[in-house]
């Protein structure tokens, strides 16, 4: 059975002239072309059903996916409004939002349009998560550098204190020289 004979009309190709009587088949010869021909009818059929079925099984994980991404858009778009219902956004971004939510709702539909904004979405969301980690980097820095300050200038006293107690030395001992060498020489004579 060839590929444009398929469907509710079965074409019988009979060429079998061995079983032939007077150019006309033999039942038996009929019986048999007609039994193949439904049996690979049914084949084609069970493989298209096959075919069928494991398309279905796919589109409704498809689907099942959508409904769980569509319940999160809609959470988020709640959430979205509560925002803007409380005032936490300036103006610009709640029309942005609102838009947002605008065309979420047409998407929501149609399959490809919603795998596209869940893509914006998550690239929106790695955007923001960057920024708060930069903003985020940049007040631990600034907390290391006012919290390291007096940690400098107490190392710079110190310094400055034992540079001092250094020279304090230096000085006491040189009085102590000079006051030995007077003890054994006596006091220094003016010229």
């Amino acid at each position: 059975m060839s590929d444009e004979n398929r469907g509710d009309i079965v074409v019988l190709d009979i060429e079998d002239k061995s079983v032939a009587v007077d150019g006309v088949p033999s039942p038996d010869a009929l019986v048999e072309k007609i039994v193949a021909l439904y049996r690979q009818a049914y084949e084609n059929a069970f493989v298209k059903l096959q075919e069928l079925q494991a398309e279905f099984a796919e589109l409704t994980q498809e689907y099942q996916q959508l409904a769980a991404l569509n319940l999160q858009l809609e959470q988020r778009c709640t959430e979205l409004e509560q925002q803007a219902f409380d005032g936490r956004r300036d103006s610009s971004r709640l029309e942005d939002l609102v838009e947002m939510f605008d065309e979420q709702a047409e998407t929501l539909s149609k399959t490809t349009a919603l795998r596209s904004a869940l893509e914006e979405q998550v690239s929106l969301q790695g955007l923001e998560q960057a920024k708060l980690r930069e903003t985020v980097r940049k007040a631990v820095d600034a907390l290391e550098t006012v919290r390291s300050a007096p940690a400098r200038k107490a190392r710079v006293l110190l310094q400055g204190t034992l540079q001092n107690d250094d020279s304090t030395q230096g000085v006491m001992k040189r009085q102590h020289k000079k006051a030995k060498l007077r003890k054994k020489f006596g006091p220094r004579k003016k010229a």
